[in-house]
């Protein structure tokens, strides 16, 4: 491929990046958008060394489709499996080509300025927002509650979602884009990529997420532990102060700022989506069904006692939705992309650390973003391509 071409796919793949995190949520043109850019990628900047772990996890959702096909299954539910399959079906979607950090901090600065325009009130951006990603009448209402009354000495009182609508959702991309930025920029002076962890760490803490919070700090404890221009010294005063910190804030708590309230979130809201698993489990009595699952979240049926009516988060929905089977095909695939990079992947594999309150392979914009960046990571390592800084 000459340079013209290689130009070409670096900005397609990039364009790609942009508009997989910023198209509207649950919206027809992005159900639509992602699997067409997914397929296109693969046929014009397609990687050329094949993952054979791919078709176990392709294998594995249609038979759990086929075996729901006579359930009355939500067109949702459908869609989610077929784009899954597709997206698994195509890795690497892209090939070593690099993805500019001018569309990385793109990417990042949209969604900060999409935080910061509710704490100044910048209408003409809050609008456009409103208009182009909708959200139900509740959290509608709690929206233009927060608009009425936040400012710049009060904004620590709320969870800012910006583009997402939703805080957790927010910080999930904002750590996303965090850890590829940090892994494709490796052997970069750590001042050229401070600018980077600045934002991300404001937008993080903007979000008000427990589980952000702590994905962010893994992200920079791996980036740092993993560098070796970094004193050893430094390496374990930063681990232990970390480590210190962490343990006092999960002890006493934060009244002021819910991410530091981590005590809460393991009291409630983990507790919460654990609880309804294991209610499911308990309840379960089809041996298919626990090893290729239902296919659709919304076929489940909460008992009384459960504190949630959904899982709402990865790991119920995976073996809810495809089973032990699926969740073991799926873990597989990923140790098994893990092995041949040689290890590579472990600091972008950090935010897989949402699998515990969020979800990654379920959705489907981050399953989409999470196989594109990790096809990206994966061909570069693999057929060595320079570019790529990480070493």
């Amino acid at each position: 491929m000459n340079a013209k071409q290689q130009n070409i796919c670096e900005h397609f793949i990039g364009l790609s990046v942009l508009l997989a995190f910023i198209l509207p949520h649950a919206s027809t043109p992005t159900l639509i958008v992602n699997p067409l850019l997914c397929i296109l990628l693969k046929f014009t900047c397609g990687g050329k060394v094949s993952v054979g772990v791919k078709w176990g996890v392709a294998i594995t959702l249609i038979i759990t489709a086929v075996l729901m096909l006579t359930d009355n299954l939500t067109a949702k539910a459908m869609s989610r499996l077929l784009v899954l399959v597709i997206y698994f079906l195509c890795f690497p979607i892209v090939g070593s080509y690099r993805v500019r950090n001018g569309y990385l901090y793109l990417c990042l600065m949209l969604i900060f300025i999409s935080q910061i325009s509710y704490i100044y009130h910048i209408s003409y951006i809050t609008n456009l927002i409103d208009k182009y990603y909708p959200i139900s009448e509740m959290w509608s209402n709690s929206m233009n509650y927060m608009r009425a009354n936040i400012s710049v000495d009060t904004f620590s009182d709320y969870r800012l979602g910006g583009l997402y609508r939703n805080a957790n959702q927010c910080a999930k991309y904002i750590t996303v884009l965090l850890a590829f930025f940090l892994t494709v920029n490796f052997s970069q002076e750590i001042k050229r990529v401070l600018p980077y962890i600045i934002i991300s760490f404001m937008g993080v803490l903007m979000t008000g997420s427990r589980t952000g919070f702590v994905v962010l700090f893994c992200i920079i404890l791996i980036f740092l532990f993993r560098r070796k221009d970094v004193n050893k010294f430094v390496k374990w005063t930063l681990l232990l102060a970390g480590l210190v910190a962490l343990l006092v804030i999960f002890i006493n708590g934060s009244d002021q700022y819910r991410g530091l309230n981590i005590q809460q979130g393991f009291a409630n809201s983990l507790a919460a989506k654990n609880e309804v698993l294991l209610d499911y489990l308990s309840h379960e009595k089809s041996a298919v069904r626990l090893l290729f699952g239902y296919m659709d979240a919304s076929l489940y049926n909460a008992s009384n006692w459960t504190i949630m009516s959904n899982f709402d988060a990865e790991l119920g929905n995976l073996v809810f939705c495809y089973g032990f089977v699926g969740v073991l095909a799926i873990t597989i695939f990923l140790v098994s992309i893990y092995k041949q990079t040689k290890g590579k992947l472990l600091l972008f594999y950090a935010v897989l650390l949402w699998m515990v309150s969020s979800t990654v392979f379920s959705a489907y914009r981050t399953s989409f973003i999470f196989l594109l960046l990790s096809s990206s990571l994966y061909s570069s390592s693999i057929e060595g391509n320079k570019q790529l800084y990480y070493k």
